[in-house]
């Protein structure tokens, strides 16, 4: 690593983790297993890491993609699509809303949030 802050694994603990090279901002620590990342290359990563495990996170619990049994592969495409879709739309609902998907898809499921068909009909002529 580039950075002057850039320590080894076993530097750090006294120990090998698996871990080829661990870099520290303040009391952060960034660990990464390819040597040839800069710091810079490594914040970036970090930064959107948080934002695909989160996204991962709604499409299995708020959009249908958990334990999901399908028969056939067209089946299963036709599935995770929907399920896309779906976490598109709590997406675009979110940043108008500025609320949570987990908060949009309880008002959706109480009632407390309507949605008429035909926002629903522009939305998928859009994607």
């Amino acid at each position: 690593m580039a950075s002057s802050s850039a320590v080894s694994a076993e530097a750090l603990t006294g120990q090998h983790w698996g871990i080829s090279g661990v870099c520290r901002r303040g009391s952060k620590f960034y660990a990464s297993s390819d040597l040839e990342l800069d710091w810079p290359t490594l914040r970036s990563l970090y930064k959107i890491r948080s934002t695909i495990e989160e996204t991962f996170r709604v499409l299995k619990q708020e959009c249908g993609w958990e334990g999901v049994q399908q028969q056939s592969i067209p089946a299963y495409r036709r599935h995770l699509t929907l399920g896309l879709l779906a976490f598109i739309y709590l997406d675009q609902l979110k940043s108008h809303r500025k609320t949570t998907p987990y908060k949009l898809r309880r008002q959706l499921i109480s009632g407390k949030l309507k949605v008429s068909e035909l926002e629903l009909q522009r939305f998928l002529e859009a994607a």
